[in-house]
């Protein structure tokens, strides 16, 4: 699985978040952009029309850390503070990828009710095709960081998102699938609370598949779980 949809927060939390949001300072989006986007010979509003604001964040790691299905995903190690962008009609992202040094995963919190605004769809390259995503205010989005993407073009209203990106303790992405395998697969079963003998507890298929998991997470990480995000952010 190259992407995961996931809820971060529900219906009513998400519209209290956006309506803060709309009453926050606003800056042109092309200040995240790279320097070599700037270049004198180029129109950078052809490649990014959109607004951002610098949010407190606590809220937004909060609802990461309690998303366990974001954690399983991304085995997070470190998040930047989220940034929050609104594209209004006519704004749009056209296509690119994510800089590498922004870690293994790139997430949309999709805020706006996808009824309020016309276009705006994030559209992801995956597997030879695009496959274009609108969601559920308070829904999320987690893609593998460098997925060729862009973001449709707002025809009515506006659209408003909190975009971030995760670095994985699991810093290899094919030993990060292998992970969430063995993982997924140990919780297919459910293990007896004693053993009577160290054979049945290795024969049991939930710490067999469970073994599997931890030889991975123990090559690049010193501790299990993953940290809480708000402590290192």
């Amino acid at each position: 699985m190259t992407y995961l949809i996931s809820k971060f927060f529900n219906a009513d939390v998400a519209k209290t978040l956006e309506s803060k949001i709309k009453d926050a300072d606003w800056y042109d989006g092309l200040e995240s952009l790279f320097i070599n986007a700037r270049d004198s010979d180029k129109n950078p509003y052809l490649l990014k029309d959109n607004y951002q604001a610098d949010m407190d964040p606590t809220q937004m790691f909060e609802a990461m850390d309690s998303n366990d299905e974001f954690l399983n995903f991304t085995f997070p190690n470190h998040t930047k503070d989220p940034l929050f962008t609104k594209t209004e009609k006519g704004g749009h992202y056209s296509p690119h990828f994510d800089d590498v040094t922004n870690g293994q995963f790139s997430t949309t919190v999709f805020l706006s009710d996808p009824k309020e605004y016309e276009g705006g769809e994030l559209v992801l390259y995956i597997r030879g095709k695009e496959e274009k995503f609108k969601l559920e205010p308070g829904f999320g989005i987690t893609y593998e960081t460098g997925t060729p993407h862009c973001v449709e073009a707002v025809t009515k209203g506006q659209r408003i998102v909190s975009v971030f990106w995760t670095t994985s303790i699991i810093w290899d992405i094919e030993a990060l699938r292998e992970y969430r395998y063995w993982n997924m697969m140990a919780g297919r079963y459910k293990p007896k609370f004693v053993y009577d003998n160290t054979i049945d507890f290795v024969n049991c298929l939930h710490n067999h598949f469970s073994m599997k998991a931890d030889a991975i997470s123990r090559k690049f990480a010193i501790y299990y779980p993953p940290q809480k995000l708000s402590n290192h952010h």
